[in-house]
């Protein structure tokens, strides 16, 4: 996911997921929260932050 900053700048998103099984992956895939996450993370940086520091 890619997005283009207020600033000009581009912002690029890649989450990576492990240790799902097949119906979970296909579960979260169906909601898109994970895009709704990764949106916020590019777009927002306290959430950027909250993600670093949980991972």
């Amino acid at each position: 996911m890619s997005l283009r900053l207020a600033d000009g700048t581009v912002a690029t998103a890649v989450m990576l997921t492990s240790n799902m099984t097949e119906g979970d992956y296909t579960a979260a895939l169906g909601s898109f929260a994970h895009q709704g996450l990764m949106f916020a993370a590019m777009s927002e940086p306290e959430i950027l932050d909250r993600i670093r520091c949980a991972v």
